[in-house]
């Protein structure tokens, strides 16, 4: 979240846009622990249906919400050095496929072959790792960009200073 701060000190471009990106992580952390798509977005959608939705359904939802968001930020991501582009993609390619596309083939098996075969579990451990692994790579990116736009970070964690070694006798 301090990113568009960093990023403006730095001379960078674009700080309504981070702090529009961060909104979003913050949103879908949120939703993650919280489950939020899961408590709303299915029973809504059921409701306007008529019948039972299904656990996907918040893919209905979200992916346009996507599709918005990626056309108000197209100018701007193609501002972004071509390395930070390229870091961000490959992040999000491994997190959208994990949460979209290997996660439908989870539920799939679950329904067709129930939820206690292997290849079920293999299928959801495989989706969260991809979702984790874009999520690790996405830090990086950002990281990687703060770095190159000359940005220095200290991280201090509390607690007591560190004693210094005893000075050796001459």
């Amino acid at each position: 979240c301090a990113l568009p701060i960093l990023e403006t000190q730095a001379g960078g471009a674009g700080g309504g846009h981070w702090l529009g990106f961060a909104a979003a992580f913050v949103f879908l952390g949120t939703d993650e622990i919280a489950q939020i798509h899961e408590q709303t977005v299915s029973p809504m959608l059921a409701a306007l249906r008529g019948k039972e939705s299904g656990e996907g359904s918040w893919m209905l939802v979200y992916l346009p919400f996507l599709a918005v968001l990626g056309v108000a930020y197209w100018r701007w991501y193609l501002a972004l050095p071509s390395r930070s582009r390229r870091l961000f993609s490959i992040a999000g390619c491994i997190y959208v496929v994990g949460a979209v596309v290997v996660e439908s083939i989870g539920r799939h098996c679950a329904q067709s072959l129930g939820e206690e075969r292997i290849v079920t579990i293999l299928t959801d451990n495989l989706s969260e790792f991809m979702e984790s692994a874009g999520m690790a790579l996405f830090a990086y990116a950002l990281l990687a960009h703060l770095a190159a736009q000359g940005v220095e970070l200290t991280l201090k964690f509390g607690g007591a200073p560190a004693e210094e070694p005893p000075k050796q006798a001459r």
